[in-house]
């Protein structure tokens, strides 16, 4: 949302695992529903997302959507506000990114997204999805043009 990030306000957070469907301990879609209907009509809803990695108990957790090291392992993200993380391939985020897409934008109206992307390049091992550093910024271009074309007003940092 471009002005109450999930995580800020009810439906989201960055101490919650997953964007969709929204949390319901933090108002979940009545949530998200009220503050731009009843809150700030008028305002663009705008999902933003992190791709770059996702929480070990999240919902939409799963392997497929990770980047692989060398050995075969799943990259470690680190530890963040909501657990343990893991790195999901640049290629993967428009598929992760296609189920929280049509859930905001069946019950909301949708019109930008944003998503963070502040790794660095990285190389995919996963032999369903492999991928060079060269060819992670292509991934994540590819993926800005995605929502473009879904016409979305898009934006990155």
């Amino acid at each position: 949302m471009s002005c109450l990030p999930l995580g800020k306000e009810p439906g989201g957070g960055i101490q919650e695992p997953d964007h969709w469907p929204p949390n319901p301990k933090l108002g979940g879609l009545e949530g998200i529903e009220k503050i731009f209907t009843e809150e700030l009509p008028g305002y663009p809803i705008t999902l933003y997302n992190i791709y770059n990695d996702i929480y070990a108990d999240a919902p939409s957790f799963d392997t497929k959507w990770l980047n692989k090291d060398p050995d075969g392992s799943s990259t470690f993200g680190g530890h963040r506000q909501g657990g343990l993380c893991y790195i999901i391939c640049s290629s993967q985020y428009r598929n992760l990114s296609s189920k929280h897409y049509e859930g905001y934008k069946k019950h909301l109206n949708l019109r930008c997204m944003y998503y963070d992307n502040y790794h660095h390049l990285k190389e995919c091992y996963d032999h369903h999805h492999p991928q060079t550093k060269s060819e992670d910024p292509e991934s994540k271009s590819a993926f800005v043009d995605w929502t473009i074309e879904k016409g979305m007003v898009t934006g990155t940092e």
